[in-house]
């Protein structure tokens, strides 16, 4: 069953190395028409595949928990300023 649809292998190289990980089986099938217009690119389309009795537990995977809090780019939890510098330097020390 079908998991997830990127443009491109590398993408779905990733989402397929994250189910291996936990132990899910996947398949990752090129779509040839596409390869035959854009080559192995970004373009490509590709689909992650796993056995149907692995696809709740691949889907739980994949899409994230809503109760989880999220930060947007940018955004500083509870006006927490956390200093690179410093945390670099008290790592060398």
């Amino acid at each position: 069953m079908v998991v997830a649809s990127t443009f491109g292998m590398t993408e779905a190289a990733i989402i397929a190395g994250r189910l291996q990980s936990l132990g899910i089986p996947t398949f990752v099938q090129r779509e040839s028409a596409a390869l035959m217009i854009f080559g192995d690119g970004p373009g490509a389309q590709a689909k992650v595949l796993v056995p149907e009795r692995y696809y709740e537990l691949a889907m739980a995977t994949l899409e994230p928990d809503e109760d989880i809090p999220w930060l947007e780019d940018g955004e500083d939890d509870e006006g927490d300023d956390w200093d690179v510098e410093q945390d670099v330097e008290r790592d060398a020390d």
